[in-house]
């Protein structure tokens, strides 16, 4: 919708709140403190990030 209209867009991600809501979503597939859960979110923060 942007596009069509020649809007110019900034998306603003707010991480510290993405991050939790990454280790909370990481909890319900990894037990809390496991190595999985922490290499899961760090690996989603990685591609938040790039």
């Amino acid at each position: 919708m942007a596009r069509k209209k020649r809007l110019d867009l900034t998306i603003i991600v707010d991480l510290i709140h993405v991050t939790e809501y990454l280790w909370a979503a990481g909890r319900a597939f990894h037990r809390g403190g496991s190595p999985e859960l922490e290499r899961g979110v760090l690996f989603f923060v990685g591609r938040e990030l790039q």
